[in-house]
C-alpha cells in the first residue's frame, strides 16, 4: 500500500480525473509519477499493491484545518486567490476506513483516488467553514490576494491557489461507502462535541502498527483483532529514495 498526493493530476481542469487519466506537467506531478512506478514493481513479485492518491485530509488536529481555525476564529476567513479553485478533499475517518477495507478485501488493486464524492470550490469551502464556526461571510470579493499566497507559502502556494477536480467512482465501484460525502457534514462533525479523535486515533495507531518496519511475523490473535485476513501483506519501503529492482531486498514485509 502506498499513499501519495493528488498532485499527479493536472490543475485547475474544469472536468473531473480520474485514475486513467494522463498526469500533469509540473515537477510535483513527475515525482508522483515516479513514486507510483515504482511502487508497482511489487506486482512483479505477486504482491497485491494498492495506491491512494489523498486529497485534502479534513482533521482538527492537523493538516490545513489546524492552520486555518486561528485565522477563522478572528474572523479573517475569507477565500484565497479567485476563489473558484477546486478542492478534492476528504474527512479523516474516511481515509482511514479506506485503508483499513483495503488491507481486508482482495478487490483493492491498483490505483484510487483518495476523496470525497462531492468537489467544492475553495470559496464554497470558506463559507461552510465559516459557518460551522459561526462567523460571518464576507462579500464575494474579499479575497486573500495570489501574491500574499506566494509570499506566505512559497513553492507550496501553487498547491493552494491551483485547484485539483478528482473523482471518486472507482472506488465506489469496489463498494466503499463514505461516512462524510459532503463538506458541510464533515466539518459539522469535526467541530462538534461529538467529534472523537481520540477513538480515530486509537483507529489509526492500529493501522500503522500494522505496517511499521518490523521483520516479525503478526500474531492470529492481532490479525483477527484488526479483522486482516490472513493472506494479507503489507509493505512499505524506505522512504529516502525511489527503489528499483536490485533494491527490492531493502524492504520489510509480514
Amino acid at each position: 500500500m502506498h499513499l501519495l498526493h493528488l498532485g499527479y493530476y493536472k490543475k485547475n481542469t474544469i472536468f473531473q480525473q480520474d485514475e486513467k487519466d494522463h498526469r500533469g506537467k509540473d515537477f510535483l506531478s513527475n515525482v508522483v509519477e515516479k513514486w507510483e512506478k515504482e511502487s508497482l514493481e511489487f506486482k512483479k513479485l505477486g504482491i497485491r499493491t494498492t495506491i491512494f492518491r489523498i486529497g485534502l485530509v479534513l482533521s482538527e488536529k492537523g493538516g490545513v484545518l489546524k492552520k486555518l481555525y486561528p485565522i477563522f476564529k478572528f474572523f479573517l476567513g475569507v477565500p484565497i486567490g479567485n476563489g473558484k479553485q477546486a478542492i478534492s478533499w476528504i474527512h479523516i475517518k474516511d481515509l482511514i476506513d479506506m485503508i483499513k477495507e483495503c488491507m481486508i478485501k482482495k478487490e483493492y488493486s491498483g490505483v484510487y483516488n483518495a476523496v470525497a464524492p462531492n468537489v467544492i470550490t475553495n470559496e464554497k469551502f470558506t463559507h461552510e467553514l465559516s459557518n460551522v464556526l459561526n462567523r460571518p461571510s464576507y462579500p464575494k470579493f474579499l479575497k486573500a490576494p495570489s501574491f500574499i499566497i506566494k509570499l506566505l507559502f512559497g513553492e507550496l502556494s501553487s498547491l493552494v491557489l491551483n485547484g485539483l477536480n478528482i473523482s471518486s467512482k472507482k472506488i465506489q465501484t469496489v463498494g466503499f461507502k463514505y461516512s462524510y460525502e459532503s463538506v458541510s457534514s464533515a466539518l459539522k462533525n469535526i467541530y462538534s462535541k461529538n467529534f472523537k479523535y481520540n477513538d480515530l486515533k486509537l483507529y489509526s495507531n492500529e493501522i500503522f502498527e500494522l505496517i511499521k518496519f518490523s521483520n516479525k511475523k503478526i500474531s492470529k490473535s492481532k490479525r483477527r483483532n484488526l479483522k486482516v485476513s490472513e493472506d494479507t501483506t503489507v509493505v512499505i519501503c524506505y522512504g529516502d529514495s525511489v527503489f528499483d529492482n536490485s533494491k527490492l531486498n531493502s524492504i520489510r514485509s509480514f
